[in-house]
């Protein structure tokens, strides 16, 4: 079966680009699976893409524009076209440039799934467009699987299929010396190293909530230094690290954007760096980098929202949260800042999960797990999806 994977770009080693790419080299390995990449950043092409030891082809879709969608299916003739993203992207009053799949993917006998995560509720004319362009949906939360269900998606043509984390990158590797892992992203030796990894435009990240916490903690501890894996947009960092008195104390990448990433094994190395990962999200659709985090046995505090609580399970700390943050769509849920404080405080303290649990997780959340789960999927709902 040849799939057709479209994303951000499987080039990019987080967010959308980081599942597909894990996602295609789980695929690839366990054998009758052919796999092509679309990518949504991307002009030209196809470019070649090292999975493994095979180079797979990456052919631009760029924006679901009907040209380049088209080449694509007439040079590659998927089975199966595979979208990891955000739905509202197929709505035009939400998304300028929405796009849709299945009716240029019908015309030449492939099936489409939408592989969706779900900050909230969506509007109804969201779940329409989902459905109406779907073959079949998955989504990476039970949550979000509820929320579509109440929202009138029928049962038999939607199931969870989690994303995750790759353990051949994310481990607990000795071989990676955490004073050169500091030294490569300008943090001091001995300091004690605070965390957070997201995209520089997301409101929803609350970094400042975060910066508040740590503000409140160097009144105890003169030794925390925050790195912040992200750059400005959302939020004025230098502002608030100066009205907070955090200057000097957050470092930094160069820059931090949604179509660039770092090569994977230097991303890795901000894990080897860390002593807590915290995260304040508001909202999310699932949380990558706390999962890569705890993979790498690194100790993790949380916000508690519907998500996380799924996700994280029994692996991290979460923090007290209000569900009434308005968003333009739904209520977030804002954590206490006293609440992060005295999360990182028990961690400082020596709390982590057991070994035992945490092989349980790793186990689960890893990506062979989610593709063989993938492959359980199909065969379940053939019917459906009539590949």
């Amino acid at each position: 079966m040849k799939v057709l994977i479209v994303t951000d770009g499987a080039n990019i080693t987080t967010g959308y680009g980081n599942i597909a790419y894990s996602f295609a080299k789980y695929l690839l390995r366990i054998g009758g699976f052919e796999v092509v990449f679309g990518s949504l950043q991307q002009y030209g092409g196809p470019v070649y893409v090292k999975v493994d030891s095979e180079y797979v082809p990456m052919y631009s879709v760029q924006g679901g524009q009907h040209a380049y969608f088209e080449r694509t299916l007439i040079e590659t003739r998927p089975n199966l076209v595979i979208h990891i993203r955000d739905p509202i992207a197929l709505v035009n009053r939400l998304f300028p440039g929405a796009y849709r799949f299945k009716p240029l993917a019908e015309q030449y006998g492939a099936k489409v799934i939408h592989w969706v995560p779900l900050m909230g509720e969506l509007p109804s004319d969201v779940l329409s467009a989902l459905t109406e362009d779907s073959d079949f949906i998955l989504t990476p939360t039970k949550w979000a699987y509820d929320l579509m269900l109440y929202g009138g998606v029928p049962s038999n043509r939607m199931a969870v299929l989690r994303w995750g984390a790759d353990p051949e990158v994310f481990n607990e590797n000795d071989s990676i010396d955490k004073g050169e892992a500091r030294q490569l992203l300008g943090l001091q030796a001995q300091s004690y190293v605070v965390t957070t990894i997201g995209v520089h435009d997301r409101h929803h990240k609350a970094f400042p909530v975060l910066m508040k916490a740590l503000a409140i903690l160097l009144k105890t501890y003169d030794d925390i230094e925050f790195y912040l894996h992200s750059s400005y947009g959302a939020f004025d960092i230098l502002h608030y690290a100066e009205s907070l008195g955090l200057k000097g104390r957050i470092v930094m990448p160069r820059v931090y954007i949604k179509d660039w990433g770092w090569d994977v094994n230097t991303y890795r190395k901000i894990f080897a760096a860390t002593d807590v990962y915290v995260t304040a999200s508001m909202a999310e659709g699932f949380n990558i980098p706390p999962v890569e985090a705890a993979f790498c046995g690194v100790p993790v505090v949380a916000s508690d929202h519907p998500v996380h609580r799924e996700v994280l399970a029994n692996v991290a700390i979460f923090t007290r949260t209000v569900n009434w943050v308005p968003d333009s769509q739904y209520f977030n849920y804002l954590t206490d800042p006293m609440d992060i404080v005295a999360a990182v405080i028990k961690v400082r303290n020596g709390w982590r999960p057991s070994s035992e649990v945490l092989s349980m997780y790793r186990e689960r959340m890893s990506w062979k797990a989610i593709v063989d789960d993938f492959v359980s999927i199909l065969k379940e709902h053939q019917e459906v999806i009539k590949l």
